[in-house]
């Protein structure tokens, strides 16, 4: 049997369908992040609350209470899931797992479908041989391993406090110095409390303290480059031999991760990898969590090998258990025989054996259906043809059409996990919020007193503001000339003028008519010449009066800083900035306000969006003086076209004709412009007025100074409220940390729904 095309096309459609899903999940991995930082911050706050010793005894049942119902797990869980999705999802490998009991052959069958050998992939009879989780993978290219070692800190974690926690010694020593110098000496009547476990465990351990010197110079946290030759003691458990010596070696101890790259011998699939998974029965500390994640975080499917020899032809309690730790692995996946096939390793087996162990497992592992819960594959693990032809081929056929429905399962799974923790943790904090408000007792002095400054604050606000408009207005409808704006005009005249007198652009009216000459000299070239010209100079005239944007800019800025100053004036030591952008200080303000002020922050956001511009608001009222520039060299009387010499002379009438109408257009241009000197003041006087209509006298505007002023209350009054009982300032943080935490959970819920829709 051979992997069809097919099949191969499938696999990389799936990888590359698998990196499409990366976008989905990430938002929501960052917002579940985010949310364990902003329920940190709502517990830190909670305890400054709960501590403080004039807190009514209501509000401390309530935070008590809270505490108890803590979301740490379901966070954890949540962050854990859609970690664990990202990863499956940026694989750019298909992994297969190898799985089962010691001695049936895990080994001989990754070496059958790799091409390794002992040197890498060691083999044996007795005791288990394997000691590190390698990774093998599929590459036309390299033959290389790359070793990750651990440093001493990671040793610690995941090799010694197994141990040392199972065996209730404490955490181990925290520098490779102290460990060194660490004595395991347990008193007799200590050890006789053993558990036969505890007992073995214990031996463990002491045989790696007295092997540190075979493996204490790679503790480095380094990764290093090998060939595939001279790995096997990174890779290995000592041999018997080695056990009896006095110090034996045991340098894997200090290997974090193996990858090995090399040539498969009939793989079509390009991307695969094997996953060599020791450890499932074994006797050590932590074995079956570290297999547990390990499947979990780098495997896709697991081949789970038996072996018809005597005393393991049945399907033994061990084998359930081994099942079952699969199972757990096997998470959201819906169906287990599309994560797990089982594997009869029938090499050297007899006929009688493998009958027996195959009609235990249909009956006690797939409840007498043949296939029912796993496919049985089988074949005699040594040989390379019948390996690719009855296990790898089937395997990879069966992954092309169910690893799609496989993710599909997990990342729902996440998705619908994370949905439903969102809404139950959304449902908690609001309940929280709202007994915590509730049972807060107010201060009817100080109610009242910041219900008074508040209204000041917006009577002292409107006040100015109306100062403003009744000026603008005064100015817009007066007879005062606006001497910077007739300065503006006037400068944008006198460029034209210069640039006129300087030969349109050509420095001088001299070299004008002599690149004129040249530019005649082509037949009908004076009409097309003088056609040209004249745009060119209607364009320059119409660019330079643009130059009065500035003008209008200074003059928007201008309104913006004076109201800015009259809000800064008004709200003590909030707005307290030397520049002039107090108005964008006092729009961000209100984005961050604790309560919303929608109209508010309407209002400053229409008014730092203004712009006046000559294009749009002047320049359609001047466009017609520009007219006076349209030129076809005919006489007026007879409308007959009017040849002039292509000479300098015919030239020089040309650039006289065109001067005079330049000027003359910049002439009315001028003239329109000054009529409509008090058009900018309107505009200013609109928006001041509108601003101060939305701000002031709009139904909302009392209602959201107030909300913004209990935001900002100790800034804008700092000496008014300083005696205020300081657990306000506790509840206001526990609100704070409340509002963070909703948000954040919105944001997810939302996530959420999006994903539904």
């Amino acid at each position: 049997m051979t992997l069809s095309e097919t099949v191969v096309e499938k696999i990389d459609r799936v990888l590359s369908n698998r990196r499409e899903q990366i976008p989905a999940v990430e938002p929501k991995l960052n917002k579940w992040q985010q949310l364990k930082t902003e329920l940190e911050k709502l517990e830190s706050a909670i305890g400054t609350l709960a501590n403080y010793k004039n807190a009514p005894a209501e509000i401390k049942n309530i935070l008590d209470n809270y505490r108890n119902a803590s979301f740490q797990k379901d966070v954890r869980e949540s962050i854990e899931a859609f970690e664990k999705v990202r990863e499956r999802m940026k694989r750019t490998t298909i992994n297969i797992g190898v799985s089962g009991q010691a001695r049936v052959g895990k080994s001989t069958l990754l070496q059958t479908i790799s091409g390794l050998s002992d040197e890498q992939v060691p083999t044996g009879s007795g005791i288990p041989v394997t000691a590190v989780r390698s990774r093998i993978f599929h590459s036309e290219q390299y033959a290389k391993t790359v070793i990750k070692f651990h440093d001493y800190s990671s040793f610690r974690e995941n090799i010694l406090m197994p141990y040392q926690t199972e065996l209730n010694l404490g955490s181990p020593p925290l520098t490779l110095q102290a460990y060194q110098a660490y004595e395991y000496s347990l008193s007799d009547d200590i050890l006789k409390k053993l558990s036969p476990k505890q007992e073995s465990l214990y031996i463990r351990l002491k045989d790696m303290h007295n092997a540190l010197s075979s493996y204490k110079e790679y503790l480095t946290g380094e990764e290093r480059l090998f060939d595939l030759t001279g790995i096997r003691k990174f890779v290995a458990y000592p041999t018997n031999e080695q056990e009896k010596l006095p110090n034996c070696p045991r340098t894997y101890l200090a290997v974090q991760d193996i990858r090995i790259e090399c040539k498969f011998p009939q793989i079509k699939v390009q991307k695969i990898g094997l996953i060599d998974l020791p450890g499932l029965g074994e006797l050590s500390a932590g074995a079956e969590e570290h297999h547990v994640r390990g499947l979990q975080n780098e495997v896709d499917f697991v081949l789970f090998v038996k072996r018809p020899v005597e005393g393991m032809a049945y399907w033994r309690k061990e084998d359930a258990i081994a099942l079952d730790v699969l199972d757990k692995a096997r998470g959201a996946i819906q169906k287990r025989g599309d994560f797990v096939h089982i594997i009869s390793n029938e090499s050297n087996a007899s006929s009688e054996l493998t009958d027996a162990m195959l009609g235990d497992i249909l009956r006690k592992a797939n409840n007498g259906v043949d296939g029912k819960n796993y496919k049985v594959l089988r074949a005699d693990v040594k040989d390379v043809n019948g390996v690719y032809q009855h296990i790898v081929n089937p395997v990879l056929e069966h992954l092309a059409d169910r690893l799609p429905i496989m993710d599909k399962d997990i990342l729902s799974d996440a998705s619908h996990s994370s949905h439903y923790k969102a809404n139950a943790i959304f449902l908690e904090i609001k309940e929280l919020a709202q007994r915590l408000k509730n049972a807060v007792p107010t201060s009817a002095a100080s109610a009242e007193r910041f219900d008074e400054l508040s209204k000041k604050l917006h009577e002292k606000v409107a006040y100015h503001l109306n100062q403003i408009v009744d000026n603008l207005f005064k100015k817009a409808r007066s007879n005062d000339e606006d001497d910077d704006y007739i300065k503006a005009v006037q400068d944008a005249e006198s460029n034209v003028g210069t640039w006129l007198d300087n030969g349109f652009g050509f420095k001088s009216k001299e070299k004008w008519l002599d690149n004129a000459v040249l530019k005649m000299a082509v037949p009908g070239g004076s009409a097309g010449f003088t056609e040209k010209e004249i745009n060119s100079i209607r364009v320059y005239i119409s660019e330079q009066f643009s130059n009065l944007d500035k003008y209008f800019k200074v003059k928007v800025q201008a309104l913006r800083a004076e109201i800015g100053r009259v809000l800064q004036n008004e709200t003590g030591m909030l707005l307290k900035t030397e520049d002039d952008n107090i108005l964008q200080t006092f729009s961000e303000l209100l984005a961050q306000s604790g309560e919303e002020c929608p109209t508010l922050s309407n209002a400053v956001k229409t008014l730092l969006d203004l712009e006046i511009k000559y294009r749009t608001h002047l320049h359609p009222r001047v466009r017609e003086c520009l007219d006076l520039l349209r030129y076809h060299l005919r006489n007026s009387e007879t409308d007959t076209q009017v040849i002039v010499s292509k000479a300098k002379e015919g030239a020089e009438e040309i650039y006289e004709n065109l001067k005079i109408k330049a000027e003359q257009a910049v002439y009315q241009t001028r003239k329109a412009l000054f009529r409509e000197e008090n058009f900018i003041s309107l505009i200013l006087h609109a928006a001041s007025e509108q601003f101060g209509d939305s701000f002031i006298r709009s139904g909302d505007s009392e209602k959201e100074i107030k909300r913004f002023a209990r935001s900002y209350r100790d800034e804008i009054w700092t000496d008014e409220f300083r005696e205020l009982d300081s657990q306000n300032a506790r509840i206001s943080g526990v609100n704070k940390a409340i509002k963070s935490v909703l948000n954040t959970l919105n944001d997810l819920i939302k996530l959420n729904k999006g994903e539904e829709k």
